[in-house]
């Protein structure tokens, strides 16, 4: 297949990060080439990326710019997954950028088979690329999903990764931002109206290749750095949030969420203490969020005790001592 005949819409969602959505336009392959549109989803409290992008405009018309004032990021988001010209819509971050030739040599078969979705784990993030060869060593490959439990079991810890997914179009002809007041704020807007939507009839794969190209300006998550909401998110909302959109019952779904927690590595015995460094987890964190934690995560209560109450100094031995056991 030489192109994509217009088949795919790349949304990337930004706020005040000219910096990268400049290198990302710099560093896209030829989106006219490839026949493919990319729309700029902006809500900056100033003119810089819209200044930028409109110098991109002169190279390519196939690139749109879309500029909301005062608007939460989920509700941004659920206009931008309505606003698709396309069969096919890449939500995108602004801290990666798509790999239109990887993307191509699969999607043929993409075409072929109408997948609602497809799940693409890159090499570029190693946690991702290994657990899709762990897959691979006991699944049949291709990996084809029909069955909701399966496709939850595997993947639905990768699903928050912005840019991880392509996803049929028609699965956000009926959202509404209305619908999901609930849910606004939560951090996984996206993961629910995708999970909402495909849950009674799911037709999904899942490929591991090169498909994103790291954004060189990205340093780590504001949720991490600066927020310090790492166990509310993880724990909490997220947990929370896919029970709201699962149609799973109870017991199928804690097997579901606690396999993705040991996945993302967040609430497992390197993850928490990578959360203490960092100031996401302490005493009183771990009481207010004491419920989740200890339904989720895959350390004992005492464990988790221990993490928050000894010296960060000592853990950072700790960790440092596991790293070099795993050599």
């Amino acid at each position: 297949m030489e192109n994509f005949r217009n088949e795919l819409t790349i949304a990337v969602v930004t706020f005040n990060h000219p910096e990268y959505i400049k290198y990302f336009l710099n560093t896209i392959d030829d989106i006219d080439l490839y026949k493919i549109y990319l729309e700029i989803h902006d809500s900056s409290t100033n003119d810089e990326t819209e200044k930028i992008v409109y110098e991109f405009k002169k190279k390519y018309k196939n690139l749109d710019y879309i500029k909301y004032e005062n608007i939460n990021v989920d509700k941004k988001t659920i206009l931008a997954l309505k606003n698709k010209k396309t069969e096919y819509v890449q939500l995108c971050g602004d801290g990666v950028i798509p790999n239109l030739k990887i993307i191509l040599k699969y999607w043929d078969e993409i075409e072929k088979n109408k997948f609602d979705i497809i799940e693409m784990y890159d090499k570029q993030n190693k946690k991702h690329i290994n657990y899709f060869y762990k897959m691979s060593k006991y699944k049949k490959m291709p990996f084809i999903y029909n069955d909701i439990y399966n496709y939850m079991f595997d993947n639905i810890w990768h699903l928050p990764y912005y840019g991880g997914t392509i996803v049929k179009s028609t699965c956000f002809d009926d959202i509404d931002v209305n619908d999901y007041n609930d849910i606004i704020g939560s951090g996984f807007i996206y993961p629910y109206v995708v999970i909402k939507k495909i849950s009674s009839n799911i037709n999904a794969t899942a490929y591991g290749d090169d498909f994103l190209i790291p954004n060189i300006y990205k340093k780590s998550s504001m949720w991490v750095s600066k927020y310090k909401t790492g166990i509310e998110l993880w724990a909490k909302n997220f947990p929370s949030v896919m029970k709201k959109a699962s149609q799973l019952n109870e017991k199928k779904f804690d097997v579901i969420i606690k396999q993705a927690e040991i996945n993302l590595d967040f609430l497992t015995f390197k993850g928490l203490l990578s959360f203490r460094e960092s100031n996401n987890i302490n005493f009183d964190i771990y009481k207010k969020y004491k419920e989740y934690l200890l339904k989720y995560s895959s350390c004992s209560k005492f464990t988790i005790i221990f993490i928050c109450m000894v010296p960060k100094f000592i853990l950072t031995i700790i960790k440092k001592i596991i790293k070099r056991l795993k050599k």
